[in-house]
Parts: C-alpha cells; sequence; structure tokens
C-alpha cells in the first residue's frame, strides 16, 4: 500500500513548517518503521514556494501555489492602471456572464502580492513502487514586475520537476 498525505502546511521541518511538524514526521517514520515504503510522498501548499526535500526516504513537496507567487505584510505599489487580467463573471449555475479586463491595483491584495503570469501546475505520478514522479512547469512573473529583491529563491514562477525513488 502506498499512502500520500495532502496537507495546507508543510511537515518537513526544513522550510515553514506546520508548528506539530516534528509530532507527523514521528507518526510517518513508525508508519514506514513497521512497514516500509508506506508513505511515500507527502504534499502541502500554503507557503507559495517550491522545495523538495526528502527526509527519512519520504519526499516532501511543498508545491507552488497556482498564480499568486509572492505576498508580504508590507504594501508595495507595483500594478497601476495600465496592469490587467481577464475577468469572467459567472451566474449562480456556473454559467459565463461576461468576460472584461480589471486592473490589479484594484485587488485587495495587489500592494502584498506579486502574480505569476501563467497559472502554474503539476502532474504527480506515483508508480507501484513508490517512486514519485513530478512534472511541473514555469511561468514568470505577469507584467515582468519581479517581488522585491532578498526574497527567497523558492518564491519563482515554477514548480520543478524530478523523479524520486522512495528510501533515498
Amino acid at each position: 500500500m502506498t499512502v500520500i498525505i495532502f496537507a495546507h502546511a508543510g511537515f518537513s521541518g526544513v522550510w515553514n513548517s506546520s508548528p506539530d511538524h516534528a509530532a507527523v514526521r514521528e507518526m510517518i517514520n513508525r508508519a514506514n518503521e513497521k512497514a516500509p515504503g508506506t508513505v511515500t510522498l507527502v504534499m502541502n501548499g500554503h507557503y507559495h514556494t517550491d522545495h523538495l526535500k526528502t527526509i527519512d526516504g519520504v519526499l516532501y513537496f511543498d508545491v507552488n501555489t497556482s498564480i499568486n507567487g509572492h505576498w508580504q505584510p508590507t504594501p508595495v505599489e507595483h500594478y497601476f492602471d495600465e496592469h490587467t487580467y481577464l475577468f469572467t463573471d459567472y451566474d449562480e449555475f456556473g454559467n459565463k456572464k461576461i468576460s472584461y479586463q480589471r486592473k490589479y491595483s484594484e485587488l485587495t491584495m495587489a500592494k502584498k502580492t506579486w502574480f505569476f503570469r501563467d497559472p502554474l501546475s503539476a502532474v504527480v505520478t506515483v508508480g507501484t513502487d513508490g517512486t514519485v514522479e513530478i512534472l511541473g512547469m514555469e511561468s514568470s512573473w505577469v507584467y515582468d514586475i519581479n517581488p522585491p529583491e532578498g526574497i527567497s529563491e523558492a518564491t519563482t514562477p515554477k514548480i520543478s520537476s524530478g523523479k524520486f525513488k522512495p528510501g533515498i
């Protein structure tokens, strides 16, 4: 049996992990001691990062967000009226009503958020032997407006790709 754990916050303990990451990793390790290779992959979002780390034979994957790449608490003016995106409004039944251009600057969190040009996604395949293969994608910052210098290298418009063997 192969187990994949999906969580909101991470448990690797390497990145900004959930406060209970040590207890969760201990449970994962106990499960793998009883049945080696049971838990092969732990995936989470929340941190808007692209971070992969194998710990005790388990791949911990902080998968990047889909479109809003960097957020910071201090507002910085970086989107202006000429920076727009296509917005589509739907009715209560999911039918398209209208599409039109909206200004990024009108978004509530626009002064604190830098967006990716394209929504990111990844295809994750787990083989019968527990091998994990990730096929990620790369984009760029919308309007080539990059976040301020000095932010984490993990805050990039991409999701990594790779092939990982359990227990390695």
